[in-house]
């Protein structure tokens, strides 16, 4: 399955710093976030926020980035609770989100209540738009590169999504240069 929506953390994460803790002067978008999200949506990618904040967090990560998000979970719930949630609410399956965040302990914490779905740190998507999103590895054909992970040269997350590239349709090409 590739990847149709990413769940983002808003602190540290598509913010500079932490919304709750700046007080009247709140923190700046993450400019390379912004590039991220922007580059993603035009791919057709969707993006949900699923965060330990406000909603009122939410509304302005939305204001400072320039993007929709099309669920929002905030609260503070375990994380793995609000993406199944976002998961629920957008009616996609695990395997078709990735969730972004900056804490080592959300990414363990999700990876292992959700293990369908892709953990990436901010980090991670910094290179993202470089990397693909490799969907015939597990089923198609022997891959150095696990299930689940994005992997170098292999599909675009545009592509992914093609007749071409699903499994049972067309001749994949995996690991081929894009």
């Amino acid at each position: 399955m590739s990847v149709k929506c990413v769940a983002w953390d808003i602190d540290n994460t598509l913010l500079t710093g932490t919304f709750i803790e700046s007080g009247t002067r709140q923190p700046p978008a993450d400019a390379e976030m912004v590039t991220v999200l922007a580059e993603l949506g035009r791919r057709g990618i969707v993006h949900a926020i699923a965060s330990r904040n406000p909603p009122a967090a939410a509304a302005y990560a939305a204001q400072v980035t320039g993007s929709t998000f099309v669920a929002v979970e905030c609260g503070w719930d375990r994380k793995s609770a609000a993406i199944g949630r976002i998961v629920t609410e957008l009616g996609i399956g695990a395997d078709a989100l990735a969730f972004v965040d900056d804490d080592p302990y959300e990414r363990a914490e999700v990876t292992f209540a959700l293990p369908d779905v892709l953990v990436l740190s901010p980090e991670d998507m910094t290179d993202a738009l470089g990397w693909t999103f490799c969907v015939t590895a597990r089923r198609r054909s022997p891959s150095p590169w696990p299930a689940k992970r994005i992997c170098p040269g292999c599909t675009s997350f545009r592509s992914a999504r093609t007749s071409s590239t699903r499994p049972g349709r067309g001749s994949p090409k995996p690991h081929s240069a894009p």
